[in-house]
């Protein structure tokens, strides 16, 4: 999680569950740490349960040939 603002918040999400387009002698090398997850919170002034856009990084021996299908985005508590 990304947080510029510095906002108090807790992460409702544990977990997303990503799909992930490559050739199969690349998907059968890839491991959890070669995706990496994302998500900003832009402060809006909205506090409570939001949703929040999740971004989708490949690492970068990858990048070009392993591609995320789909939108992604996770709950974050916002407090004041």
């Amino acid at each position: 999680i990304r947080n510029p603002n510095n906002l108090k918040y807790t992460l409702l999400t544990d977990s997303v569950n990503v799909v992930l387009r490559a050739p199969t002698d690349v998907a059968d090398l890839l491991t959890g740490a070669d995706v990496r997850l994302s998500a900003e919170l832009n402060y809006s002034g909205i506090t409570g349960v939001v949703q929040v856009p999740v971004t989708v990084t490949v690492n970068g021996e990858y990048a070009g040939t392993v591609y995320e299908l789909g939108e992604y985005a996770g709950s974050v508590m916002i407090e004041r």
